[in-house]
């Protein structure tokens, strides 16, 4: 058996792709609000109580906004950077198989057998699939069809 799907490596994949990581993939955003969320009640709480520490406030102040904002900011430069990149726009076709997923492009192609498949996340957008720590692929449901994505969850579990 085999499927196939082409995904075009727009701004708007790439937008997706960033936003379905980050809320499903990575464990450092729930860390990042708590500080940034504790941060803000901390400053507010030392203003109220009118503690003569300003240069603490602003400290947390400080905190706050780039634990609760750096990710919009990350994101800006994380998108930037594929988007003056010569693959912006460019088509990769995936062919999903029972030996693994090969990929090609313009520019590359690759193999990646199910063994090498370290782990595999539903997102209510697609299917978010890690071939080594550090480094992930995202299957956009309305690219790729129900039907890969089931696929591919059956065959790397």
């Amino acid at each position: 058996m085999s499927l196939t799907a082409k995904i075009t490596m727009s701004k708007q994949h790439l937008s997706e792709s960033y936003d379905q990581f980050v809320r499903f993939g990575s464990k450092r955003l729930l860390i990042e609000r708590i500080i940034g969320s504790t941060a803000l009640v901390a400053a507010v709480v030392l203003y109220f109580l009118d503690f003569s520490f300003d240069v603490l406030i602003y400290v947390l102040l400080a905190v706050a906004v780039v634990d609760l904002l750096g990710n919009s900011v990350r994101k800006f430069f994380w998108l930037k950077k594929f988007t003056t990149a010569k693959e912006l726009n460019s088509d990769v076709e995936f062919t999903f198989s029972e030996q693994g997923i090969s990929s090609k492009s313009r520019f590359s192609s690759g193999e990646l057998s199910w063994e090498g498949v370290d782990r595999v996340k539903k997102t209510p957008l697609g299917l978010l699939v890690w071939p080594t720590k550090g480094m992930y692929m995202y299957f956009p449901e309305k690219a790729v069809g129900k039907e890969v994505v089931d696929f591919i969850q059956r065959m790397a579990t």
